[in-house]
């Protein structure tokens, strides 16, 4: 077998435009003067495509600002300061700004969305992306606030009057509009999974881990049939079993008592005692998804669709200001959006400086 490598150059053309001074016109008295394009407006700028690309390496490349002038710098033989490329990124950000607010819209909309947040580094304080999506749409936002506050920030949570599947953080609870709730089970596994590491004399976390399993297995097998809803006697099967298991882990793991030395405030349950008394709460919320077949077993949806701010972070460091943050974001809902309507980033972005953003949901809305 052999491979051909076949040099690639990469040209830059560059378009100039003259206009001609007031000339007087033959036949009247009015002075005719050369217009430029509409879209030049400076004396020496980048086309659109150019632009694109800059936005695409800082967002789903995930490439710092000085490494974008360094790439661009050798493609093209251009220099371009990094003041540029940020201008570019923003002037990105308010070209598919208008479709994110039918992007929000849609997933007010939905049935079932999935949240979940994560910290970023903005002019070296912490700051908080808020993310709402599902299957089809994507909306990210940040702000200082990680809690009720800053989750209303995204807005969609604010009037969502769906299912909201979430990883059982506490401030989701305290959304008004919210028809349900779901609890991400993998999230679950994992803190299974350490208290079995780590309290190896209690059997009950083994039980309710492998109870997890198997409720999973059964929804799979359901669905693998055309089957749209699990049989009441298995359902009450489930059911028992749950309680039961909760029961045991009253008696391998009670409640503390509180003692002389602590007369003041709540007292420590430790983070096993905190598990057991949110699996006893939140029952319904954590066997949703086996009643309902369009909740999700987990929050994997959300967690892949913030994975990239997690890229970008590790490579970037941080953001410059919580302005900059925010156009990555708006930026990265319109593509991953695009991206879940089987339309690439490029192609997206093109579309948007084209005055045809809407083209990204061509798919979703038939």
């Amino acid at each position: 077998m052999y491979l051909h490598v076949v040099e690639a150059v990469v040209n830059t053309h560059v378009i100039e435009h003259q206009s001609l001074k007031a000339v007087a016109c033959p036949l009247g008295d009015i002075k005719l003067r050369g217009e430029f394009p509409e879209d030049v407006k400076a004396h020496v700028q980048y086309g659109k495509s150019f632009t694109v690309l800059a936005s695409i390496l800082n967002t789903t490349g995930a490439v710092s600002i000085s490494r974008i002038q360094e790439l661009l710098g050798d493609l093209f033989g251009v220099s371009i300061s990094q003041g540029t490329i940020i201008s570019m990124v923003e002037t990105c950000a308010q070209k598919v700004s208008p479709i994110i607010k039918v992007i929000k819209q849609h997933l007010i909309s939905s049935e079932v969305v999935n949240f979940d947040e994560t910290g970023v580094r903005a002019l070296g304080s912490l700051y908080w992306v808020h993310n709402a999506s599902n299957s089809e749409f994507t909306y990210q936002s940040t702000d200082k606030k990680r809690g009720l506050d800053g989750i209303k920030t995204n807005e969609v949570s604010v009037v969502f009057k769906g299912i909201a599947v979430h990883d059982c953080w506490a401030s989701y609870w305290n959304l008004e509009n919210i028809k349900e709730h779901a609890v991400c089970c993998v999230h679950l596994l994992r803190e299974l999974n350490g208290v079995i590491e780590n309290e190896k004399v209690q059997s009950w976390a083994s039980r309710f881990k492998q109870l997890l399993i198997t409720m999973k297995q059964i929804k799979d097998v359901a669905i693998k049939r055309g089957k749209y809803s699990i049989e009441k006697h298995t359902l009450e099967r489930i059911d028992k079993e749950y309680d039961s298991i909760m029961s045991l882990a009253n008696i391998e793991f009670p409640p503390p008592q509180a003692n002389i030395k602590q007369r003041r405030g709540r007292i420590r349950k430790g983070k096993t005692r905190a598990l057991i008394e949110r699996l006893i709460k939140f029952k319904k919320a954590i066997c949703l998804f086996l009643r309902k077949f369009d909740v999700p077993y987990d929050n994997n949806q959300a967690k892949r669709d913030i994975r990239n701010v997690k890229t970008k972070i590790k490579v970037s460091v941080c953001f410059r200001s919580k302005e900059e943050a925010q156009n990555y974001l708006t930026i990265m809902s319109f593509i991953s959006t695009a991206k879940k309507h089987g339309i690439k980033a490029f192609e997206a972005l093109n579309a948007a400086f084209n005055g045809n953003a809407e083209a990204i949901l061509v798919n979703g809305s038939e």
